[in-house]
This record gives C-alpha cells, structure tokens and sequence, in this order.
C-alpha cells in the first residue's frame, strides 16, 4: 500500500511537468522564432513553478515535495537565456514572497539557499545547452536527456542542497525525496522536450517538401501559389 501511494504522489508531483512539456511543443509550433516565443517560454514555465511552491505535493506528514527548479532548468536548457531568466525571475518572486517559518528562526539561511539553487538550475540549463548539447547529436533521445540531468543536478547538490541537508538534517528525507523526484522529473522532461522538438522539426520538412520539387529543389505548383499568394499578387495571375 505505501508503495502504491508513493507512486501516486510522485505522480502527481511530476505531473505539472510533462503538462509543460506539451506546452512548450504547442508554442514551439504555434510561434516563430524570436524574443516573444522566448519570453513567453519562460512566462510559462515560470508560473508553472509558482504554482508548484504553492502547491506541493504531501508524501506524508513533514514530507511535501514540489520540483520548481524543474521549470526554470527546462526553459534555459531548450529555449535559451531569456527564457530561463524569465522564469527564474518569477519563481523567485514567488519564493521570495511566501518565507518558510523556519527562514526567520535561522536567519533567512534556507530562503537564501534556495534562491541560490534556482540561480544554479538556470546556470546549469545554459551550460548544457552552450556545452554539452552539440556534443550529443545523433544520440538517442532519452541519452541526451540523461546528459541534462547529469550536468544540472550536481552543481544544485553542492551548492545548495547538500548545505540544507547539514542545517536540517531532521529534514533529510524530505531533501532526499525531493531529489529523487527532480531527477526522474528533469529526466522525462527532457526527454519529452527533445521529442517535442523533433516532432516540430519533422513538421516543418513535410511542410517544405510538400511546396518544393524534390529533384530540382525549386517550388512546384503548390508553394508558386503560396508565395504569389504571400505577396499579394494572387488577382494578378489568377
């Protein structure tokens, strides 16, 4: 029974997660690229992570887990720097605004470790997307997604959450537990994202190869319309 139960809890704690992951596929399509796509990535993503310190999920009394730093890696990792700033931005505005109790009795120590861990999960996006990413192409999907999860979730171990560990050591299967599901999740994530990605991509060549001769590489019927069309000069060869 108690495994069934963890097992729905992790559920529901991942759950926001993949629903963002199709989010971002819905504007992946839906937008060009550019600055606006980008910053209402990283909107998205960061209300979603407001919404997780809001409402974490209770595995059982004094054990309640939320994968906010999951919704600002995501964006920075795949969308780029605007967009992960943007949600760092606003879930540190709202991490900021709800303090713990237990912030005051130490000196606001945990509240600043916590905004220092976000810090790292938007620094370590960018690195795997600046360094490591390239280096992975042509692998599987779900190796690539691995890589993000290996070079993110060190550097938020040692910088933030091994620190909360030694302070609240009370609080170690909390910190434990939520561990466990910021890597399940980073991993899914990540992989449902690169899926995403390759279902867009392959979207836009069948769109291409349907408006382009295969053997000339110059447009057939279909896209001579579309671009009289686009210029307006439909009237004119009709």
């Amino acid at each position: 029974m108690w495994v069934i139960e963890t097992l729905a809890n992790t559920i529901d704690a991942l759950a926001l997660v993949v629903i963002m992951c199709f989010v971002y596929g819905a504007l992946l399509r839906g937008l060009p690229a550019g600055r606006p796509r980008e910053l209402l990535l990283g909107a998205a993503f960061g209300l979603a992570g407001a919404l997780m310190l809001l409402s974490p999920v209770d595995f059982s009394p004094g054990m309640a887990v939320d994968s906010h730093g999951l919704m600002i890696a995501l964006p920075a990792a795949f969308a780029g720097f605007r967009a992960g700033a943007m949600a760092l931005a606003i879930v540190a505005v709202a991490r900021w605004s709800m303090p713990w109790s237990v912030d005051v009795a130490v000196g606001g120590f945990p509240l600043l470790l916590t905004l220092i861990g976000l810090a790292v999960y938007f620094a370590g996006g960018l690195a795997w997307r600046w360094f490591i990413r390239w280096r992975m192409t042509g692998r599987s999907t779900w190796l690539v997604a691995l890589s993000l999860v290996v070079t993110v979730k060190p550097l938020t171990l040692i910088a933030a959450e091994l620190p909360l560990m030694v302070l609240f050591p009370d609080k170690l299967g909390v910190l434990a537990l939520q561990n466990l599901v910021c890597l399940v999740g980073l991993w899914i994530g990540a992989g449902l994202i690169l899926r995403e990605e390759s279902l867009e991509w392959q979207d836009r060549r069948n769109t291409e190869l349907a408006r382009v001769d295969p053997l000339t590489a110059a447009l057939n019927r279909r896209g001579f319309d579309e671009a009289v069309a686009g210029d307006g000069l439909g009237g004119r060869y009709a």
